[in-house]
């Protein structure tokens, strides 16, 4: 819930800002009723990687979705939530110039200031290249050995 009221906050004050969500298959969509009065946003259930081509900034909780975007050199902002869960899904020993977490407490702006500041420091480079290899004979051979 918090999560929601998160990204509302952030089309009221980015409304020049173009946002698509792409809900979880298992949620339901009745959650999200809230978010049918905004013009700038869109439902989407395109696959991350036509996504990807779309987006500058990937802002999820709990999700996969932030190591496939942090691959693709797309910058992540990972939401905090009420959950029993704890599920990190960044590699602790990763570089976190191309991500940054959002507390309960902090301000989504202040966060995505913060990634912004950090990313007109250091260029944009593929931290994921260590994390992934490409499935290629010799790296499955590897793999399965």
């Amino acid at each position: 819930f918090l999560f929601y009221k998160k990204i509302i906050k952030l089309v009221k004050l980015f409304p020049e800002f173009s946002i698509l969500i792409k809900p979880h298959p298992t949620m339901n969509k009745n959650k999200f009723s809230n978010f049918y009065n905004f013009n700038n946003i869109k439902f989407t259930s395109d696959n991350l990687f036509n996504l990807f081509k779309k987006v500058d900034l990937t802002i999820t909780a709990m999700s996969v979705t932030a190591i496939e975007s942090l691959y693709v050199n797309i910058p992540v902002i990972i939401c905090e939530t009420y959950s029993i869960l704890d599920f990190n899904p960044i590699p602790p020993d990763l570089s976190n110039d191309l991500f940054e977490y959002n507390n309960f407490d902090q301000d989504i702006k202040q966060t995505i200031d913060i990634l912004k500041n950090k990313l007109v420091i250091k260029n944009k480079k593929n931290h994921m290249q260590n994390f992934f290899n490409i499935p290629n004979n010799i790296n499955v051979s590897k793999f399965f050995n």
